[in-house]
């Protein structure tokens, strides 16, 4: 992944902040903003994840560098 902290562009041709609030939503209402290339096939995860696991995903997204590897 690598991209927090970047501009993302969506299919409606806005470019969101890949940040907290974005990653979020897309985990919770993946539908609300499509990324542009990529088709809408991810399932929700609302109700599946507890709020201290999806802290934890946020977390680990944001610790990703651009080639894939986590930071030390």
């Amino acid at each position: 992944m690598g991209k927090f902290g970047k501009s993302e562009k969506l299919t409606s041709g806005e470019n969101v902040a890949v940040d907290e609030s974005y990653v979020r939503e897309s985990i919770l209402n993946p539908q609300a903003k499509i990324t542009a290339g990529y088709p809408p096939i991810m399932p929700t995860f609302k109700g599946l994840v507890t709020e201290d696991q999806l802290l934890q995903l946020v977390a680990y997204i944001k610790s990703l560098k651009m080639d894939g590897q986590a930071k030390p």
